[in-house]
């Protein structure tokens, strides 16, 4: 197996059991409202959307968790080119080192923050985006203490273009300050 599809499949794996605990979290979690379709009673329930990781603390050392954060979508056809969020409702965290798991509720009651612009990505962008699996196996490496070589150009370049894209990191950027700063820019040391 070579490194690339090691990454890709460590990246699938890894992800897809972050968003199975977030389903299954989420389920649980009371929504105050649903979207509303045009029309008497009809609605869309929220589905869960997840993006990358974010490290809980910045730079990252052993034993660092990384967070995924879970937030309700759903679609609204009379949008053209958006879609209903929730605030984010959970964080579900991974110890690499250690491959233990936990999920954090931070919101019991699901809430809509809005609607969400979206527009296809640019050929850059796309790029960046079949990049996931090299940008969590760099964190992951890191988590766990291993000595890598860390492509800053790469992690900058993918979270920023994470971060204007997708409305909710506005509301957890104070749960990772020193990444946000880093990531568009601030020339802080890495260790």
């Amino acid at each position: 197996m070579s490194s690339r599809e090691r990454e890709t499949s460590t990246h699938f794996l890894i992800t897809h059991e972050a968003k199975r605990r977030a389903d299954e979290e989420f389920r649980k979690l009371e929504a105050e409202a649903t979207p509303h379709w045009p029309g008497p009673g009809l609605h869309m329930p929220w589905k869960v959307f997840i993006d990358h990781p974010l490290p809980a603390q910045w730079p990252v050392l052993r034993g660092t968790a990384l967070l995924w954060y879970a937030v309700g979508t759903a679609f609204a056809p009379w949008l053209s080119d958006g879609e209903y969020v929730t605030q984010p409702a959970l964080a579900i965290s991974l110890k690499v080192d250690s491959m233990s798991w936990e999920t954090i509720v931070l919101e019991r009651v699901v809430r809509s923050s809005g609607g969400q612009g979206v527009r296809p990505l640019r050929a850059n962008e796309v790029e960046l985006q079949q990049r996931a699996g090299e940008v969590l196996e760099i964190l992951a490496s890191l988590s766990r203490g291993a000595d890598v070589a860390l492509d800053e150009s790469l992690l900058r370049s993918f979270y920023a273009m994470r971060f204007a894209h997708i409305a909710f990191y506005e509301q957890v950027e104070h749960r990772h300050r020193d990444f946000f700063r880093w990531v568009m820019g601030d020339p802080a040391p890495l260790a």
